[in-house]
């Protein structure tokens, strides 16, 4: 995957980070500081947009609205990528597998459409992308963050502006249990 200036921050980081719980997750609280500061933008899209406003905090809320207001957020539309949804119902033969991926799987079609990164708290769906991306090779190169236990590579991805295109990969994720 090629570089980007952008990322995706899934809901579930945007219903996780507060002004109260910052000490609780400090690593995450440090990477949205970092992205926020830097020149790394955010990608939305409707569908992601409606779940952030379902479950953001007011934190988070004030923070997108700053890089609203900073020309920070990249509005695109949704895209589905057809091949990926059918190679999930071919080769994820687990059913709870399976709605894990098709749950979340709008964040890994924009991720693999726009060729932006991932911050999510969803291990679960990492590891098992990790697990298809020998079925769908596209799904390899997608770099996916957990700002909580990847806080440091996370830290490091953002301060070299997001030229490192093989941090954090998903084929890289099953190897190890940081990237």
């Amino acid at each position: 995957m090629k570089p980007s200036n952008h990322v995706l921050v899934d809901a579930c980081v945007a219903r996780s980070v507060s002004e109260r719980n910052s000490g609780k997750l400090a690593n995450t609280h440090q990477v949205l500081l970092s992205l926020r500061a830097g020149n790394i933008g955010v990608c939305m899209t409707p569908e992601l947009q409606a779940e952030w406003e379902k479950h953001a905090t007011r934190f988070m809320t004030r923070w997108l609205t700053n890089m609203e207001q900073r020309c920070r957020v990249r509005r695109e539309r949704d895209r589905r990528i057809a091949d990926l949804r059918e190679s999930i119902v071919k080769f994820v033969t687990q059913e709870e597998k399976r709605e894990v991926i098709l749950k979340d799987v709008h964040i890994t079609e924009a991720a693999i459409f726009f060729q932006v990164a991932v911050f999510s708290f969803d291990d679960t769906q990492r590891r098992v992308l990790s697990e298809l991306h020998v079925h769908y090779e596209r799904l390899g190169g997608v770099q996916w963050f957990n700002p909580e236990s990847d806080g440091q590579p996370s830290l490091e991805w953002l301060r070299g502006g997001g030229h490192d295109a093989k941090a954090c990969q998903i084929a890289k994720f099953g190897y190890k249990a940081a990237c």
